[in-house]
């Protein structure tokens, strides 16, 4: 009978079947990252991927599934995608990103659906910027002789060894002692009503701080923003990052702008969803290195340029009220010179911008001051003028030089 139990043993071991595929933190990867591919299964079982990670602050889950059950994480993040789960999905979520906080390798998973995995994986590093350490994530599907899978697991491979996650952590925290500082208000004795003029501040600081390099190290995570260089996943993890730090509803979203693979945020403001996009309010505007054009706009201005994943998940952006343009009297939903020339006189550097709530009135704007010739009642005493146009979110930047 022992020979027999023996002799079956092997014919399922000598069958097992293995794929493995990696999630890299492209934005044009993210949300479909684990495309699976067949490998021998000695590749990432005895590569020795890990050494030790067990000095590493753990989570406070247990590997049972009742345990995961449980976890409401109670650590001040917010999770959006967590919240928007079935209960059974929580579990798989909550198991994945155990695996991946602490590092570990070889986890079976209480799943074997590998497109689940996939969706599962990707919301927690959505979710979850403070996770800035991992390169890629690895699934193992093991099948029997009869081509039926009955094992899933998942592993994590870590960007950087275990003292340099260590000290990572620490050029975070020293850099968010400064950015609290710059704001002036304190996370503990912030309020809601606060949340708005903090958004600001975070959006201005990271900026201030940060250039756009897209060869930049760990361009993937938040800390490469730490480090003064990174790309809109950068720029849109820290953010989040930032805003969990202040108890303000934040979403990192991807998808694309202007055709191309982007990063960027949702955030919950004054009662009102909104976009904030750090990567194009670093762009080098007229005579500023800050554009608060992408500071708290619509679904309609995001859709002359934008696509975004998950768009039946997302919540909508309908409002207005939170656009750093309404709040700084700067947005029209109508076109009319006496404004812009009252805009002209009240600028102290003769540099100003103003923006439109629709198309129609932006190109009357478009015409009437560019084709009219109606920019020179802003210089009644001669001089030169130049000016930005910007289809992708209807604002206009003018800068005057007079005699």
């Amino acid at each position: 009978m022992k020979k027999n139990r023996f002799f079956s043993l092997l014919i399922i071991l000598s069958t097992v079947l293995c794929s493995c595929s990696s999630l890299e933190l492209d934005t044009d990867k993210l949300m479909n990252a684990f495309s699976s591919t067949e490998e021998d299964i000695s590749t990432d079982y005895d590569s020795g991927i890990i050494s030790n990670y067990a000095s590493l602050p753990k989570t406070p889950n247990e590997n049972t599934e009742q345990e995961f059950a449980a976890n409401d994480f109670q650590d001040g993040v917010y999770r959006y995608y967590y919240d928007h789960l079935s209960e059974e999905d929580k579990i798989i979520y909550s198991q994945i990103y155990n695996i991946l906080y602490n590092v570990e390798t070889d986890v079976e998973l209480y799943t074997l659906d590998v497109d689940k995995a996939n969706e599962l994986g990707n919301y927690v590093l959505l979710d979850n910027p403070s996770i800035f350490y991992i390169d890629t994530c690895k699934y193992t599907t093991i099948s029997n002789n009869s081509g039926e899978m009955i094992q899933l697991t998942y592993s994590a491979v870590p960007l950087m060894d275990e003292s340099s996650i260590i000290s990572a952590r620490e050029e975070i925290e020293a850099y968010t002692q400064k950015l609290v500082s710059a704001i002036g208000i304190s996370p503990s004795e912030a309020t809601e009503s606060q949340h708005y003029d903090i958004a600001v501040g975070i959006y201005t600081y990271l900026i201030d701080n940060t250039d756009y390099v897209e060869d930049s190290l760990y361009n993937q995570s938040m800390y490469s923003l730490i480090l003064g260089q990174t790309v809109c996943q950068g720029y849109a993890t820290a953010f989040k990052y930032f805003c969990d730090l202040y108890q303000i509803p934040c979403i990192l979203v991807s998808g694309t702008a202007n055709g191309t693979p982007h990063a960027w945020n949702l955030v919950f403001l004054d009662r009102n969803w909104c976009h904030v996009d750090c990567t194009y309010g670093d762009g080098a505007y007229i005579n500023t290195d800050i554009s608060y054009t992408w500071f708290g706009f619509s679904d309609e201005t995001a859709s002359l340029s934008r696509t975004m994943a998950n768009t039946d998940l997302l919540p909508e952006c309908t409002s207005f009220d939170n656009d750093y343009y309404y709040r700084s009297g700067m947005l029209y939903d109508t076109y009319d010179l006496s404004q812009i020339v009252e805009l002209s006189n009240a600028s102290e550097n003769h540099c100003f911008s103003f923006k439109f709530t629709n198309g129609e009135s932006y190109a009357q704007a478009c015409k009437n001051l560019f084709s009219d010739s109606s920019l020179s009642e802003l210089m009644l005493n001669g001089g030169s003028i130049n000016y930005i146009n910007d289809d992708d979110s209807y604002t206009l930047y003018i800068v005057l030089y007079p005699n």
